[in-house]
């Protein structure tokens, strides 16, 4: 009994460190969406007649996702989103709905304690978009897709409940929309779609309403991209 009390307790330590971006392992598959050599291998030791050397390679990984392509993600969402609205006030409607069945809000989170010496960030986006027919039997968890910086995209969803529970909202996603939503290109469908160059705009303008937000972002996706 007090070993599989343990063996459970471990699973889930080590299912939290792998959902954070903060396991380390052995012997592992390195996975990535780009995969770089970073500079030449290095002799770090060798044996006693200096006929095996020891060499240390670094790469670089791009296995997270940068702050501009996370906004540039949340933009798209919204722009196809944008032919069910009639203007910027739906999105202060779908805030109140979420209010109203205790879903946790799209947006940028941070976690409420140090993990691993440091705050840990995130963007958690509503898998069930609520309007005002929605009902609560629909989404009775308030399932979230969990995208982080060091790691990307998580396969797995994460409640409301437990997402209110470690982490706190930064700043909701509306709330960034809406600081865009005027006379802006990005957010409003056409025939030929989102354009890229609204999009990079609405990018910078973020960074600079939020620079907080992006540094954090940034350090976090910059520190995960070296082995």
């Amino acid at each position: 009994l007090v070993f599989s009390l343990f063996m459970s307790t471990l699973d889930d330590v080590i299912a939290d460190a792998k959902a954070t971006g903060e396991f380390e392992g052995s012997v592992e598959d390195v996975k990535a969406t780009n995969i770089a050599l970073q500079g030449s291998p290095e002799i770090i030791a060798t044996d006693g007649d200096g006929s095996q050397p020891t060499m240390l390679t670094k790469i670089k990984l791009d296995r997270g996702i940068s702050f501009d392509d996370m906004v540039k993600t949340m933009i798209r969402d919204e722009a196809a989103n944008a032919k069910d609205r009639k203007n910027k006030n739906a999105l202060e409607e779908e805030d109140d709905n979420v209010k109203s069945i205790q879903c946790a809000k799209t947006g940028f989170y941070i976690s409420k304690r140090k993990i691993a010496g440091r705050f840990l960030i995130m963007y958690a986006k509503r898998k069930v978009n609520l309007s005002k027919d929605s009902q609560l039997h629909l989404d009775p968890l308030g399932l979230m897709i969990i995208t982080r910086p060091n790691t990307g995209k998580n396969p797995c969803e994460m409640r409301s409940r437990d997402l209110l529970y470690k982490y706190q909202l930064i700043v909701p996603s509306s709330f960034l929309l809406k600081h865009l939503y005027d006379n802006n290109a990005s957010l409003k469908g056409d025939e030929n779609g989102t354009k890229e160059k609204s999009i990079t705009d609405d990018v910078g303008k973020i960074r600079e309403h939020k620079p907080k937000l992006c540094k954090m972002w940034d350090k976090a996706y910059d520190e995960s991209n070296c082995l």
